[in-house]
């Protein structure tokens, strides 16, 4: 599993601020995203949140994170944007592949 770079991640609270204000929201039973388009010769990047009232246990939320961090990194079709996931309480009841499939099929609809 390769790591995201820092130019693929959203790091900080106004770039996060940014994404939230303007942004189209794609809801699916387990996860929201947000998708804020950028200027086409800046790389796609990718933020989460999971919270500890979507998945109460640090093993879930780290699961989740990879999980996602992987589906995000073998998008190679996904347009210049920030993306941001947010995790729904029902995601801790899913297993790894629950996951993925659940998210490319986010993936899909952007």
């Amino acid at each position: 599993m390769q790591r995201l770079t820092k130019h693929q991640r959203i790091r900080t609270r106004p770039e996060y601020g940014r994404v939230f204000n303007q942004s189209k929201k794609i809801h699916s039973p387990h996860f929201t995203l947000l998708v804020h388009w950028t200027m086409q010769d800046q790389p796609a990047r990718l933020g989460l949140i999971i919270s500890k009232k979507a998945a109460p246990k640090a093993v879930d939320r780290n699961r989740i994170k990879r999980l996602v961090r992987e589906s995000f990194r073998r998008q190679k079709s996904l347009k210049a944007a920030d993306y941001v996931v947010v995790a729904k309480p029902s995601v801790k009841q899913l297993t790894n592949q629950q996951v993925l499939t659940c998210l490319q099929h986010l993936w899909q609809r952007i």
